[in-house]
C-alpha cells in the first residue's frame, strides 16, 4: 500500500515538473479582459505596458455590468485620484520580473479605493494572466484570471 502511495506521489511530482511553463521572454504587456473572481463576468479591459523598467496598467474600458449602475468616476479613490474618470486611470504600477513571474507592485481597487500588493503570472501560452492582490502576505488575498484581449 505504501509503495502505491509513493508511486502516485512521484508520478504527480514528475507530471508537475514537466508541465509547460511560460516562455522566458513572455511579458504581461498588452490588453487584457478582466474577469471578476466574484461574479465570473468580464468587467473591464486593462492595458498593461512597460515604462522605465516596470509594468504599469490602466483601465482602458469598463464593460457593461448587467444590473449594476454605471459608475464611471472613482469616488472612493485616495488623494488626487478621487473624482477621476475610471477609464484611463492607472491602477497598476511597480511590477518587475521575468519568465512569466512579476511582483513588487501595487494595484488599486477602484470599487473600494484600497491599494493592494500584487503579483502576476503569465499562463503557459501567454493567453492568461493570474493577478493576485493581497495584504501583507500572498495568502491574504484573492486572484483574478485575465484573458488576453489583443
Amino acid at each position: 500500500m505504501m509503495k502505491i502511495r509513493v508511486s502516485r506521489l512521484l508520478l504527480a511530482a514528475a507530471a508537475f515538473a514537466v508541465a509547460p511553463n511560460a516562455p522566458a521572454d513572455v511579458s504581461p504587456a498588452g490588453r487584457w479582459k478582466v474577469v471578476s473572481d466574484q461574479t465570473n463576468r468580464p468587467v473591464a479591459i486593462m492595458h498593461v505596458f512597460e515604462q522605465d523598467g516596470e509594468y504599469r496598467g490602466y483601465i482602458e474600458q469598463l464593460l457593461e455590468r448587467p444590473g449594476d449602475a454605471a459608475v464611471s468616476i472613482c469616488e472612493r479613490c485616495p488623494g488626487e485620484l478621487k473624482g477621476q474618470p475610471i477609464e484611463g486611470l492607472v491602477i497598476l504600477h511597480g511590477l518587475t520580473g521575468s519568465g512569466g513571474e512579476f511582483s513588487g507592485g501595487h494595484i488599486l481597487d477602484p470599487d473600494s479605493g484600497h491599494y493592494y500588493r500584487v503579483k502576476m503570472t503569465v499562463g503557459p501560452e501567454g493567453q492568461t494572466l493570474k493577478v493576485r492582490g493581497y495584504l501583507g502576505i500572498s495568502l491574504l488575498g484573492r486572484t483574478q484570471t485575465w484573458y488576453r484581449a489583443d
